[in-house]
């Protein structure tokens, strides 16, 4: 019990220990934080994405996996085939 009981003394101590200087640790940085600080500016206006349009359609026959890849907006589902 008493080998239990320093154990558990010694884990307390130790977290006590490792918080204090933690907290410590933080305040120092705290105090230079203001001049550290650069933060660069918005731009004026957002600059849209745009993707550029190389989409082409199967053909029938080729595969597809959507409705809207096949030219004929018909993709038949079991055998991933652009139909009529």
């Amino acid at each position: 019990m008493s080998r239990l009981s320093t154990a558990v003394v010694f884990i307390a101590i130790m977290q006590y220990v490792l918080v204090s200087a933690s907290t410590i640790h933080k305040d120092i940085e705290e105090v230079g934080a203001i001049e550290k600080i650069d933060v660069p500016e918005a731009p004026a206006v957002a600059q849209p994405n745009t993707v550029p349009n190389e989409f082409k359609c199967a053909k029938l026959g080729e595969d597809c996996i959507f409705h809207n890849d096949c030219c004929s907006r018909a993709c038949l589902g079991y055998s991933k085939k652009c139909v009529t």
